[in-house]
Order: C-alpha cells, then sequence, then structure tokens
C-alpha cells in the first residue's frame, strides 16, 4: 500500500459552534486550530513529510482531552486509518508484565515504541478475529471501545461504513501503518519512569522513531499540567509539538442557558431574564473555570434550575431576598458544589468573601446586589457588570 496516497479528506459535518459526533466541540477559533493542526500534523506524518513533531494535547482534568482524542478516533476510521484510543496505564502494564518475565528492572527508552505497536496490532489482530468468524456482537463492542464512545446504534453507522468488510480492509493495514492515541498520561506517568532507562524522557525513544520516521504509526499523547512540566524541563521540546486545550467561552454558556430556562424565566421582563442568564452563565463559569467537563455538568445538573427558579421569585417578589440566603449558601443541595476545591484548600466559593461584598452593593440595590454578588462569585466590578448588557458582550 502506498501511505501517499491514503485518503485522509476531510468530510466532518460541522453543527452548532462547530459541534462533531463524538462531542469534541469547536467552540471558538483557538479550539478549532488546535483541532486542525493535530490533523495536520498526523496527515503530514502519514504522507510521510519529513521531521513531524509528535502532538502533546495538554489540559487540566476534564477540559477536553479525553473527548479530543475520541474525536481522532472516530474520524480516522472515518477516512480509511486505523485508530485505537488507550490509556497510558495499559502500556505501562505491559511493560512491567514484560520485565517482570525477564528479571529485569528497566526497559531501554529506544524499546518502548515496541510495545505501542505490538498492543495495537493485537489488538487489531482480535477484532479481525471476531469479525471473520462473524462474532459481530463482539465487535461491535471491541471497536466502540477503540474509539472509547459507548455506543447504542450500529458502530458501523456511527463510522459511517456501509459493512464489516470495509472495516477489514481498515484493519489489513494494521501491520504497516496506524493511528494510536494515549489518554491519562499524568496518571501512569509516574510508573513508566521508575521503569525505563532514560536520559531526558521516558518517552525520548518514542519521539525519536516518530520525528525520523522510523515507525509508521503516529502517536498522539494527551498529558496534564504537571506532567507537561517535567517534560518541557528535560529538554524534548524539539520533537514534540504541544497543544493547550483553551477554557470554553461564556457565550456558549450562555446561549445554552437561555434555551435550557427560557420556559422557567418567562414572567421575567426582557431586563430581568437579561439580568439572571447572564449572572447565572458567569456563576456557571467561574464554577468550572471554563472546564467544559465541569461546565456541561453544572448545566446539566439540577442546581441551575433550582438557582434560577429561587432567584427568579426574588425579582418577581414572590420572595425577600433573606428567604432565600439560606437555602442557596448552606442547603445541601449547593453547598456540594460551591464547596469544591479549584486545587487543594483553595475552594471555588467563599462564603466570607460573599458577604464582604454584598454588603457593600447593599446600599445602591438591594435586589441586583443579592444576585450579582451570590452568582458573580468573585468581586467583579458592579460598574463593570451594569456595563455589559448584551450578548454579544458577554
Amino acid at each position: 500500500m502506498n501511505i501517499n496516497t491514503m485518503n485522509i479528506s476531510h468530510s466532518t459535518k460541522n453543527l452548532e459552534v462547530g459541534y462533531f459526533k463524538p462531542d469534541w466541540c469547536d467552540y471558538t477559533d483557538l479550539h478549532k486550530n488546535v483541532r486542525s493542526e493535530i490533523e495536520r500534523i498526523i496527515n503530514d506524518f502519514f504522507q510521510r513529510k519529513r521531521e513531524v513533531r509528535v502532538p502533546i494535547i495538554v489540559a487540566p482534568f476534564g477540559a477536553g482531552k479525553s473527548t479530543l482524542l475520541r474525536y481522532l478516533a472516530w474520524n480516522y476510521w472515518k477516512r480509511g486509518i486505523p485508530a485505537l484510543k488507550v490509556n497510558l496505564s495499559v502500556i505501562v502494564d505491559l511493560i512491567e508484565n514484560r520485565l517482570k518475565e525477564e528479571g529485569k528492572s528497566k526497559e531501554s527508552e529506544d524499546k518502548l515504541s515496541e510495545y505501542f505497536i505490538k498492543y495495537f496490532q493485537r489488538r487489531m489482530k482480535e477484532l479481525e478475529d471476531h469479525i471473520k468468524n462473524n462474532r459481530i456482537e463482539e465487535a461491535q463492542k471491541m471497536l466502540s471501545e477503540f474509539v472509547d464512545m459507548h455506543i447504542s446504534e450500529n458502530i458501523l453507522k456511527y463510522l459511517e461504513k456501509n459493512s464489516w468488510n470495509d472495516i477489514l480492509e481498515i484493519i489489513n493495514k494494521a501491520n504497516k501503518v496506524g493511528l494510536l492515541l494515549i489518554d491519562e498520561v499524568e496518571e501512569a506517568f509516574s510508573r513508566l519512569v521508575k521503569i525505563v532507562h532514560y536520559q531526558t524522557s521516558p518517552l525520548r525513544g518514542v519521539f525519536d522513531d516518530i520525528y525520523e520516521h522510523r515507525i509508521d504509526y503516529m502517536i498522539v499523547f494527551a498529558y496534564g499540567p504537571r506532567t507537561i512540566a517535567m517534560e518541557l524541563v528535560s529538554g524534548i521540546t524539539w520533537r514534540i509539538q504541544t497543544f493547550t486545550i483553551p477554557p470554553i467561552p461564556m457565550k456558549y454558556i450562555h446561549k445554552r442557558l437561555s434555551r435550557k430556562l427560557e420556559e422557567l424565566l418567562k414572567e421575567l421582563s426582557d431586563k430581568e431574564k437579561k439580568l439572571l442568564i447572564r449572572a447565572l452563565s458567569n456563576t456557571v463559569w467561574w464554577l468550572s473555570r471554563g472546564n467544559a467537563a465541569r461546565a456541561t455538568k453544572i448545566m446539566d445538573s439540577g442546581i441551575i434550575f433550582e438557582l434560577a427558579h429561587l432567584l427568579k421569585d426574588v425579582l418577581l417578589d414572590k420572595k425577600d431576598v433573606s428567604e432565600i440566603y439560606g437555602e442557596i449558601c448552606f442547603n445541601s443541595k449547593f453547598t456540594h458544589i460551591f464547596s469544591e476545591e479549584i486545587v487543594e484548600r483553595i475552594p471555588i466559593f467563599s462564603i466570607d468573601l460573599f458577604e464582604k461584598y454584598y454588603r457593600i452593593l447593599l446600599q445602591r440595590n438591594e435586589k441586583e446586589a443579592y444576585l450579582l454578588t451570590l452568582l458573580t462569585l468573585l468581586p467583579v466590578s458592579y460598574t463593570h457588570l451594569r456595563a455589559h448588557e448584551t450578548e454579544a458582550d458577554l
């Protein structure tokens, strides 16, 4: 097979805010650039362009690393490239087992690529055997695992293939070429460090093999902040290219909450509705710090509806501010989210800060002071908030 003639055209259909089937969203141009640049690098590698650096996706937990890897797995199966998403811990287990069998304590860094490739080929062979022996249920389950999706529909439909023969044709490439997507590096990296002989990075040998095209398998890694800091200090930056997933924008949260709360807030005036949704959007953003997974979890939970319902009653004068103060600040329905920590011992929401800021703003407008203070969470200028009246300014 001539790798240069492989069909890797991009036919993904964009939905709202660049939404793709495996839940990856191009929320902003920055998100789009991260996705498209990683795809460009992968394409360059399969077209055998020289000195292609290894893509490293960097972001904290829940920011979208796994989702982006999942998208890449799905998309390259669609394009006819066998792909497999797996946690680094699985590969580390293989290395540890081999070392135990051979009575060794450490593996050489220049042999690590072999573990990734052999694992990839073995899994593809298992899938091939299921298909050829007409074990379609097992094949469906395994291929779903490869793309890290719990799929209720036919996996062939999901990957836009007509038959299992189409999948077999792709698997036949697995002994020559493939895409590995390595997730959860942060969790297994400390184990890897202990079992590899290396000078700069335990993965240096893998990076070199890809950069110098000694292997025809592209490997993309997803790092957390702590691990990538260790790698960058080691001096292997010329072999890798890092991509940081940015926070999701306030606009997206605002638009989504506007739709979710439309029926609930229909009694309010446009001005009151705008105030409440703006404040709730700010709440979600600060509680999540723009983290896509956490923001989605908060928006999909009942807490936003309960907050909106309580504060709507305040705006409609059905309840006094003092009545719901305790309900929000000290009710267990809310405190489990408000008490989450950004990092150890640094809470998302400070009751002390809330009370101090509330007293300052209370002199201006009791109703709006309460809403803005509670729901913005941080001491943002009251004047600044009032100056941003339109959705476009969020």
